[in-house]
């Protein structure tokens, strides 16, 4: 079931019960806190302008501090209540096969410790996955296979990718938010769309403040550039040792091949015995 989970990507029992409610064919696995080093890098990338209106199909608030947005699309936001207070953004991609669901509980974990912070979380479109048999899923970009061959091939990358910089950009057209004080984030396949897309911004003014990729890889590998002037920006790759997945040897290679690009500042996090999950 273990390995079920990690193929069909959850990240969180509530995601896997509402993919079972909807669809009767999902496997439900543990629920994801979030990695120690990842909550740091957060901190340190935003230490302690505005956010546009948000118009959802559903809200709650908690803690008196944050407001949750549900909108019709599947995207998920969690925002300071006092709009004013806003001075960050964190963007965070799901994997294979979940939604925005998956990291609702994290964002707004986080969101308590940040009161500064607003996350946006976007649910990838649904569509036909080869390495699933062809069967569709919430997904980012099709997986033929995990080896590096298979990888090259990552067909509705770059669709993805306008998707997250329209995110950005409407962000920082909206509230007057520098792009310096975002921050893209993902599970996964979330992860790897995260690092394609936060290397490949349109221009040096849209430099984030740094990327997180979560037992991620480098996708699309041969049609990567690297946009000059983005070479500092900061990315930190938690990944787990004992992935079977994404095997932690394709995350060395993830992060050779990003320095040999021009990256100044690429560190690999090891965490020993983790399987293919945010623990």
């Amino acid at each position: 079931i273990a390995q079920r989970c990690a193929l069909m990507g959850f990240s969180s029992t509530k995601t896997a019960f509402l993919r079972a409610r909807s669809a009767a064919v999902r496997i439900a696995c543990h629920r994801p806190a979030v990695a120690a080093a990842a909550t740091t890098f957060l901190f340190l990338s935003f230490p302690a302008v505005f956010p546009p209106p948000v118009y959802a199909a559903s809200f709650h608030t908690f803690g008196m501090t944050h407001v949750t947005n549900r909108s019709g699309d599947g995207t998920i936001t969690v925002s300071p209540q006092n709009e004013a207070a806003q001075s960050a953004l964190v963007v965070i991609c799901h994997g294979l096969g979940d939604t925005s669901e998956g990291f609702a509980d994290v964002a707004e974990h986080l969101a308590g410790q940040m009161p500064y912070v607003k996350f946006i979380l976007p649910t990838a479109p649904t569509q036909p996955v080869t390495m699933n048999m062809g069967m569709p899923m919430p997904s980012w970009y099709d997986i033929v296979g995990l080896d590096e061959r298979s990888n090259e091939k990552c067909k509705g990358i770059e669709q993805s990718r306008d998707t997250l910089r329209a995110i950005l950009k409407k962000e920082h057209e909206e509230t007057g938010l520098p792009y310096s004080r975002m921050l893209l984030a993902g599970f996964s396949q979330g992860g790897a769309l995260s690092l394609f897309t936060g290397l490949q911004l349109e221009s040096e003014e849209q430099k984030l403040a740094g990327i997180v990729v979560m037992s991620g890889y480098l996708a699309a590998a041969k049609s990567f550039k690297l946009t000059p002037g983005l070479e500092s920006t900061p990315v930190l790759h938690c990944h787990g040792s004992a992935d079977p997945m994404v095997i932690f040897d394709m995350a060395k290679k993830s992060q050779q091949h990003v320095l040999e690009f021009g990256v100044k500042e690429y560190e690999l996090k090891s965490y020993p015995g983790l399987v293919h999950s945010v623990n």
